[in-house]
């Protein structure tokens, strides 16, 4: 189930204070216009009602759909340097939920979920786009390196991580863009490219030849190219371990 509540929320820009509808935990099938809002970018982003300035908020979230078999833990994206300990707690709180207390049919089901931790909404929406067109995060991961080793173009711009921003019906293309880079001191200009699905499918074959020089990347449920990065310090406000809002971990308690 979905549960939002309306939250006051502090505009970065004028320090505004304004009330929107936050969510703790998104169900996707009793919520579908949550996943509308996410896949469409409109999720968690509000206009601040003094100076309209787009704000993005970032949260602990669990996003769940059953139908599809999503179990997926969201972080603000400063918590990326834990994501091992975040990794554990979505795991271990999946785990607790569909197998060690679920009913012996609910159980059943487990198997076929795919457990993940994002860090960031655009995080969750790159995500969803993937699963929902049966791409294997994990080549694409794999790709977006070998993207970006073959176009040094994209290097010397700047360019150091990527995210898939869709797929073209007609012909499975993968369209890429830049993300910012974790340190917000370095920027570059926004860049968008199409990859040729078959390039997709080359690395989605090779997979298991790749799966000894990225077992990062195959081990738990962090799969991002990003955990290969340099990282600054740990956070010690709005991790887990401190954050008030664990109780969503919690889902047998709760």
């Amino acid at each position: 189930m979905s549960t939002i509540l309306n939250t006051p929320i502090t505009c970065p820009a004028c320090e505004n204070v304004f009330v929107a509808p936050i969510a703790d935990s998104v169900g996707a099938n009793r919520a579908p216009h949550l996943l509308d809002a996410v896949l469409a970018g409109t999720f968690h982003r509000f206009s601040c009602t003094r100076c309209h300035r787009a704000v993005q908020v970032e949260k602990e979230i669990l996003f769940t759909d059953f139908a599809r078999g999503h179990w997926i833990g969201v972080f603000p994206p400063e918590d990326e340097p834990r994501f091992q300990e975040c990794g554990e707690l979505v795991t271990s709180t999946f785990h607790e939920a569909l197998v060690e207390k679920a009913p012996a049919f609910v159980a059943t089901w487990a198997p076929r979920f795919t457990v993940r931790v994002v860090f960031g909404v655009p995080e969750l929406r790159e995500k969803l786009i993937c699963l929902h067109n049966e791409l294997d995060d994990r080549a694409i991961e794999i790709l977006k390196l070998d993207l970006l080793a073959d176009r040094p173009e994209l290097v010397e711009r700047g360019v150091v991580a990527l995210r898939v921003d869709g797929v073209i019906a007609e012909d499975g293309a993968i369209a890429f863009v830049s993300r910012p880079f974790p340190d917000a001191s370095i920027a570059a200009p926004p860049v968008a490219f199409l990859v040729p699905r078959d390039v997709y499918d080359a690395v989605l074959a090779a997979l298991p030849a790749l799966a000894d020089a990225h077992a990062e990347m195959f081990a738990g449920p962090y799969v991002n190219v990003l955990r290969y990065l340099p990282r600054g310090a740990v956070p010690d406000r709005g991790s887990p371990r401190a954050s008030v809002e664990r109780r969503i971990w919690q889902p047998s308690r709760a």
